[in-house]
């Protein structure tokens, strides 16, 4: 039964539109509700896997899927492969509503492989945005990434060979450099792929097919704010295979295989010399120490079978493995700076070789009836147990979980009612569910003076003790730990036009309990002692809503004696509430038309103190339950909460084989917190939130990408040009802004990606 916000977008559709390399852009710029943590923009950030969040989850709940084979990296919502469009004739997405073989509450990802057809047909393509063709943006404030210049080629190939086979082969070169902040070099946004899908036709209505790849890509490594020098690259090399057996009959069986991984090698090795952040614009040292060198791989065996009769019964199963392998990265200790301002020495890193592992076996079946010639109703049951652990580690987790689904569907004439509820439980990434991993991330923490002002902990700088940290010295699991859910209940409405297209009025609403924390048990909030400082609140202006925060120092006599327990956070309940409206509507073969808008809200924790993607996210496990500091107002909106947006994708094919391609993007401005500095704390410099994030948002930002093609065909082939502009507005509106309280209060620091220009000639023969 098809609920909730779902989208399908096809090769050809996305070939007519400004559409980038890779499933991320297409996501970012087409998909309604769902939103990235960065606007590509063309290739400004060629290369690098995006965040991707849906209906105001978090980014680690997105799964990427092809068939049955579940993709996602163990580390959390990416997946185990670059996902170069040139691979795949479709992208499905679903976020709201979904069946009970999606085990996350965030979107479901689905990559459909290209296939060959009757006859051999093959194209080769090549894409430039040479230097001259870009904008550099306006220079103050920079733009957040701004590319240089870009090339790529592309070849592909696929057709019969014999009568019951078809293949299919692409291979991608791309390389790109980008200039990100205030970067003084450039950076690498290079990707090589070479991908292959074959389907074989076997007797009594089979099919099997099988798909591959090897790809590597280089970027800015991604952890690289901790080192002395930035200028950090990072290799990623994907490698994978997907084979399927389906059987079509009164009675359809499927059985899916598959094994995808990515091995991570930074430049940089244990020996780098660490260097110093900034608290507030790098984000916090954990999460950046976190990311380090090693190799992830996920497997899946998963069937499923469906029952075509007067009762309609489905059933799936899956078994699922997924490891993780991280090697230390860096050397010598982490200056921490808030605003400038010295506050901490972080000896912090993996104590050596961490291995973690998880294994997932789930089954669910679902029935559906006709109570009338145009009522269905649907019930469901999915029932599934996780265990995880780290090499070595005392203790890890097991959940049993189960998730009841219901629906009803009417559709009278050429509308649609629907309505569904059903449970979901969140994954955590594997980092987070192998606490006590003697090889993870840990260390000491000590004040810090910076003497000299250059930015390195060196002898002499270092003050006292403060505490210690990480998952891998001082953490246990609360054995009675229960696994985070999510409650849902979706109902929409749709008016279908018949092959025209349709609209959809939806609305989604979930709550979520027994969200994860980590609590310091050794030095609990109430060991603190506690003052009130005066504030001016959200309206500086005005004395309405004055104040007095809580300030929370700590006593000396406690510093060192940190103890965690991974538990669930007491008492606390994250809501979320959207709608959406979507339509999609195509004008014979001349036109057609997809948009979408959406407004949403969420209430939810943030894990640290800042409004970036590692920090203000409730699935991620950070200080906001250890530190009081970080606990006051953290209640707040997340980061892919992004209220209202807008996104309109267009295409028109003009006479004389002329093609004209659209994409319009608005998405409200960043949520954030005002933050109050308090220089005079036992424990170092540190922040805390004056109210809740999303009190405060930037300004929203906006792009709208166009693409002009010409097309010349002859009888056993075509030649494209294309033109293409994103951007073309060259908005720079901020994505980043100063957010302490003080003069500088607002400052615009970062501005979107300006505008890029490229050109792409692609020649294709044979045919269908």
């Amino acid at each position: 039964m098809d609920l909730g916000t779902v989208l399908t977008l096809a090769a050809s559709l996305w070939l007519s539109l400004p559409h980038g390399e890779t499933a991320w852009d297409l996501l970012e710029t087409t998909a309604p509700f769902t939103f990235a943590d960065g606007i590509d923009g063309g290739g400004a950030l060629a290369g690098v896997p995006a965040r991707i969040g849906s209906d105001g989850s978090s980014w680690t709940q997105t799964t990427f899927r092809m068939g049955l084979a579940d993709l996602t990296d163990p580390a959390g919502g990416r997946p185990l492969l670059y996902p170069d469009l040139s691979l795949f004739e479709r992208v499905d997405v679903a976020a709201a509503g979904g069946s009970l073989a999606a085990g996350t509450p965030g979107a479901v990802v689905g990559l459909t492989a290209r296939a060959g057809g009757r006859n051999w047909a093959g194209s080769a393509s090549i894409v430039s945005a040479p230097a001259a063709f870009q904008s550099a943006g306006t220079g103050r404030p920079p733009p957040i990434a701004r590319l240089r210049r870009l090339g790529a080629v592309e070849v592909d190939a696929g057709g019969a060979a014999g009568t019951s086979m078809r293949l299919f082969t692409a291979a991608t070169a791309l390389r790109s450099s980008h200039v990100e902040q205030q970067d003084a070099y450039q950076l690498p946004g290079d990707a090589s792929s070479i991908a292959g899908h074959a389907a074989i036709d076997i007797p009594h209505g089979a099919r099997v097919g099988v798909t591959g790849w090897i790809q590597q890509t280089t970027t800015a490594f991604q952890g690289r704010a901790r080192f002395a020098d930035r200028n950090v690259d990072g290799r990623q090399r994907y490698g994978g295979a997907v084979a399927d057996w389906q059987r079509g009959s009164s009675l359809p069986l499927e059985v899916t295989a598959s094994v995808a991984s990515v091995r991570v090698s930074p430049d940089a090795r244990s020996s780098t010399p660490d260097g110093s952040v900034e608290r507030l614009v790098d984000g916090p040292v954990p999460a950046l120490a976190e990311l380090s060198a090693g190799s992830n791989q996920h497997w899946t065996v998963a069937a499923a079978v469906e029952r075509r009769s007067t009762v309609r019964l489905a059933a799936g199963s899956r078994i699922e493995r997924a490891s993780a392998r991280i090697d230390p990265l860096g050397s010598g200790p982490i200056g921490e700076t808030i605003d400038g301002l010295p506050a901490r020495a972080w000896d912090y890193g993996y104590a050596g070789e961490s291995r973690r592992s998880m294994s997932i076996f789930e089954g669910h079946a679902n029935a559906s009836i006709d109570l009338t010639p145009d009522t269905i109703v649907e019930g469901g049951l999915r029932v599934d147990h996780l265990s995880a652990s780290a090499r070595g580690a005392v203790s890890g987790v097991g959940w049993t979980s189960l998730e009841p689904r219901a629906a009803v569907q009417w559709t009278p004439a050429s509308w649609v009612f629907a309505a569904a509820a059903r449970r979901y439980h969140e994954l955590p990434p594997l980092a987070l569910l192998s606490a006590g991993d003697p090889a993870g991330p840990q260390g000491k923490v000590f004040l810090w003076t910076d003497a000299n002002h250059d930015g390195i902990v060196q002898d002499g700088e270092r003050g006292p003790l403060v505490s210690v940290v990480g998952p891998g010295i001082a953490t246990t699991i609360d054995p009675s730990i229960r696994r985070p859910h999510t409650d849902e209940a979706v109902v929409s409405i749709e008016r279908r036009f018949g092959a025209r297209g349709g609209v959809r009025f939806s609305g989604v609403v979930r709550r979520g309990r027994d969200l994860l924390a980590l609590e310091d048990i050794g030095v609990p909030f109430s060991s603190y002692s506690v003052r009130t400082i005066f504030d001016p609140g959200l309206d500086l202006g005005s004395p309405g809503d004055d104040q007095f925060l809580p300030v929370y120092s700590r006593a000396a006599s406690t510093f060192g004696a940190d103890r965690y327990l991974l538990t669930n956070a007491r008492g606390v309940t994250t809501t979320y509430g959207g709608v959406y409206l979507t339509a999609r509507l195509d004008g014979a073969t001349r036109w057609h038309l997809l948009c979408g808008a959406t407004a949403l809200r969420t209430h939810a924790p943030a894990a640290y103190r800042g409004y970036g993607p590692l920090e203000n996210d409730d699935v991620l496990v950070g200080d906001a339950f250890s530190d009081p500091n970080s606990a006051t107002f953290a209640d707040g909106r997340t980061f892919f909460d992004r209220s209202y947006g807008v996104k309109i994708a267009a295409t028109y094919t003009a006479p004389k084989q002329i093609t004209i391609g659209m994409v319009a993007r608005y998405a409200d401005g960043q949520n954030f917190a005002r933050l109050v500095l308090v220089s005079d704390l036992p424990q170092g410099p540190d922040v805390i939130r004056a109210y809740p994030n999303g009190a405060s948002k930037f300004t929203y930002t906006m792009t709208v990408d166009v693409r002009a093609e010409k097309r010349w065909s002859w009888r056993r082939g075509d030649a494209r040009f294309a033109i293409e502009s994103y951007n073309l507005l060259d908005t720079t509106n901020e994505v980043a802004e100063n957010t302490v309280t003080g003069a500088r209060f607002r400052t615009p620091l970062f501005t979107q990606p300006p505008r890029v220009v490229r050109i792409s000639l692609r020649i294709g023969v044979g045919g269908p």
